[in-house]
């Protein structure tokens, strides 16, 4: 039985019976189980068979040889793609920015009017204390009945 690399995508759409006699079984290596020692039959299947053994996440994808090469069209395609995003995001960019610009100028605009307020506020105060200094002193001056 040869042994082949699952593809973990694939492998969940095949029966569990295929998919478990699908992989490669395990041996112990030989000083645990003398007669169980794995012989190969060149040194092509050796290197074959470590490289299956070996063969962890990204490393899986280039060994696989059953992927296709990508063709031109598949990256003129992403290409494409990619670009008509990029331009999606160069115009949610430009108004973000001038979203950002007119709520700068709203906020220059709150704090002006803010500081105009804190103007009025303080001279109105001031006015007030005048005014019940005034009607304290004219009370004061009256001639008490």
């Amino acid at each position: 039985m040869s042994t082949s690399i699952i593809d973990p995508k694939r492998a969940l759409t095949k029966p569990l019976s295929l998919a478990i006699t699908l992989q490669p079984k395990l041996s112990f290596p030989s000083f645990f189980h003398p007669s169980k020692r794995q012989t190969f039959q060149s040194p092509q299947t050796k290197k074959k068979f470590s490289e299956e053994k070996m063969c962890y996440g990204h490393h899986r994808r280039s060994l696989s040889p059953d992927r296709p090469p990508r063709n031109n069209n598949n990256n003129a395609l992403v290409v494409d793609t990619l670009r008509v995003r990029l331009a999606e995001t160069e115009a949610r960019l430009e108004r973000a920015r001038a979203r950002e610009a007119e709520l700068t100028r709203r906020l220059e605009e709150m704090k002006r009017f803010v500081s105009v307020m804190e103007i009025l506020e303080s001279y109105l105060k001031q006015r007030f204390r005048e005014q019940q200094e005034y009607v304290a002193r004219f009370f004061s001056s009256l001639p008490a009945k």
